[in-house]
């Protein structure tokens, strides 16, 4: 009986030996674990700040873009000449009609074009032709560019006949002084996000227009939207 005391004392000892490995082995496979989840949580952030900072980058150049392309609309020499026009003459208002008609058929997102001459007070809309600004359809956009002649060229939402659209008006003057001319661009926003997208050449993001108290551009990707990027615009 009493040889069996020390045997009954070596298994308890292993086996406490056994249980202490394994908690110390338990407690080390957790540390570890959590410093891998830690270092794979900075990877995955960094990697959406890179990604978030491209998108930004990309949203910006192509917003640049945009207002280039609404400044060589107002500079088209036909269209300057039209614009600049004191009196209502057919042979200049039919080569501004061409001109900005050209434009419209560079860009699908375009939704429409305004020519608008505050000295006749006349309108060229690239879809149907020359108004007068009293039997314009869209009063509202003639109120905007007579009572607030743009100060910035920021886009802003616009609606008409129901329908949203994000527009610009060029040319900007940071007194606030009002222009004789000004052309203002209609853009279909289901076609601009698709034109956007194209150009950013990025399969994981999405992007969608939204407009609050400023308008801005918000790229997100489509996973599990660890990160949102807008810009104003």
């Amino acid at each position: 009986m009493l040889r069996l005391l020390p045997e009954k004392t070596y298994l308890r000892n292993f086996l406490n030996m056994g249980l202490l490995f394994t908690v110390i082995i338990l407690l080390f496979s957790y540390l570890l674990r959590q410093q891998y989840s830690k270092q794979a949580y900075e990877d995955i952030n960094q990697l959406m700040a890179t990604k978030t900072s491209s998108l930004s980058q990309g949203f910006e150049y192509q917003l640049d873009h945009l207002r280039s392309y609404a400044l060589n609309i107002y500079q088209d020499p036909e269209i300057t000449n039209w614009l600049m026009s004191d009196q209502s003459e057919p042979l200049s208002t039919a080569a501004a009609f061409k001109s900005v008609s050209k434009y419209m058929s560079l860009q699908s997102f375009i939704a429409s074009t305004y020519l608008v001459n505050m000295k006749t007070r006349q309108v060229i809309n690239s879809k149907d032709g020359i108004h007068t600004f009293a039997d314009f359809e869209d009063q509202a956009m003639l109120n905007r560019v007579s009572d607030s002649p743009p100060s910035m060229l920021r886009f802003f939402d616009h609606k008409l006949a129901n329908e949203s659209y994000l527009a610009l008006t060029v040319p900007s003057n940071r007194s606030k002084v009002a222009s004789q001319g000004y052309v203002v661009i209609l853009l279909n926003k289901s076609l601009l996000e698709k034109y956007l997208l194209q150009n950013l050449n990025d399969a994981t993001a999405s992007i969608m227009i939204w407009t609050g108290i400023s308008t801005s551009f918000l790229a997100a990707p489509t996973h599990s939207m660890p990160s949102i990027c807008s810009s104003r615009i």
